[in-house]
């Protein structure tokens, strides 16, 4: 494959055929997969199906996410995740007169960050998060 890496949500969809690797370099849901080269099994419109190394289980399952989640730089993809979900964000303005309910939910976000920092996610800033990770791999 050329230099010219997936610079967008659409590039990449087009980017992922059968045969075309990516090294897995975060997955802080799964940090058994970090290290490992995923071959593109199969590519639908709402995901992508990866070989799974072990033959006796099916294949492993990427879904697609909007694609203001997602991140290109070079020849790395990142997904991002919010830490607020829009139910905090809301309760916190709904509520911002109850310190006690203030207090719950910043000490609630406060320790999914304290989590999601020793599971590896990388904090672009106080909400938005990396939680996983691709490296392309140049294709012969």
């Amino acid at each position: 494959m050329s230099n010219l890496y997936p610079q967008n949500l659409s590039q990449f969809k087009k980017w992922l055929k059968p045969g075309n690797k990516i090294e897995v370099l975060l997955n802080i849901y799964k940090p058994e997969f970090i290290g490992l080269v995923r071959d593109v099994a199969e590519v639908q419109t709402n995901g992508v199906w990866f070989v799974n190394p072990d033959k006796t289980k099916g294949n492993l399952w990427l879904s697609f996410e909007k694609a203001s989640k997602y991140k290109f730089n070079g020849d790395v993809v990142s997904i991002m995740e919010n830490l607020y979900s829009s139910t905090e964000r809301d309760q916190l303005k709904i509520h911002a007169d109850k310190q006690d309910v203030v207090d719950s939910i910043t000490k609630r976000i406060a320790d999914r960050k304290s989590n999601l920092i020793k599971d590896g996610a990388k904090f672009i800033d106080d909400d938005t998060y990396i939680c996983i990770e691709y490296r392309f791999i140049d294709s012969l």
